[in-house]
């Protein structure tokens, strides 16, 4: 695989809880679908945007120049 400098990656993983509560990793997802149906779904897929919106736009000052787009 390639890398790329400017680049970046969203994987998705897939965890199980059982009822010890320790997790399982079932897969991961290297193109996870962001596409929400349901609620709940698009709330977690819209904070997660947002969430990578700041990281990427973050000046290294820490401020976020471009928070009003």
């Amino acid at each position: 695989m390639r890398s790329e400098p400017h680049c970046f990656e969203c994987y998705g993983y897939d965890i199980l809880v059982d009822e010890t509560l320790r997790p399982w990793l079932v897969e991961v997802n290297a193109s996870p679908s962001l596409s929400a149906t349901t609620a709940t779904d698009r709330q977690f897929k819209s904070k997660l945007l947002d969430d990578l919106l700041d990281l990427l736009l973050q000046h290294p000052s820490g401020c976020f120049p471009f928070r009003q787009l």
